[in-house]
């Protein structure tokens, strides 16, 4: 198993475990998403990837964030259409725990081009906490990194 799917599957999988309880066909579909595209990109690549080094695990958090997020795009306008027609809804905490796992800006993206979720003050509210915990987490990191480099 190369060093970029080893890290990558390793990544997302530990996601999936993490969040176990919830809607597990979400989780899977991620993996492959995933590992998938860790497969395609590995042949192209300049040079192997290391596996948990810092080229390999950057580039499987990309994927990561990629695949949730389009993963997450496609479950609210799921959700909306599933709202609209009646039927099997996606738990407002799957939907959650996207946002928290890194797929925020298609959580918002996907509220906005579906009108879905936008009147619920209670969403919003737990939307809105996710958003302000992630983005003190990058102002944060930002901060390390410069310092790092004074």
């Amino acid at each position: 198993m190369s060093g970029l799917l080893l890290t990558t599957f390793s990544l997302v999988l530990a996601l999936a475990v993490w969040l176990k309880p919830l809607q597990q066909r979400w989780y899977m579909l991620h993996i492959l998403l995933a590992s998938g595209a860790a497969v395609l990109l590995e042949p192209i690549l300049p040079h192997s990837f290391v596996p948990f080094k810092p080229p390999a695990l950057i580039l499987s958090v990309l994927l990561h964030l990629l695949s949730l997020n389009l993963i997450t795009f496609v479950m609210v306008g799921w959700d909306k259409n599933r709202a609209m027609r009646g039927g099997w809804r996606i738990p407002e905490r799957v939907m959650h725990a996207h946002a928290l796992a890194g797929g925020t800006l298609a959580a918002w993206l996907g509220q906005r081009v579906f009108r879905h979720k936008t009147r619920k003050q209670s969403f919003q509210l737990q939307f809105r906490i996710i958003m302000a915990m992630q983005v003190t987490a990058i102002v944060v990191l930002l901060a390390l990194i410069l310092r790092q480099q004074v």
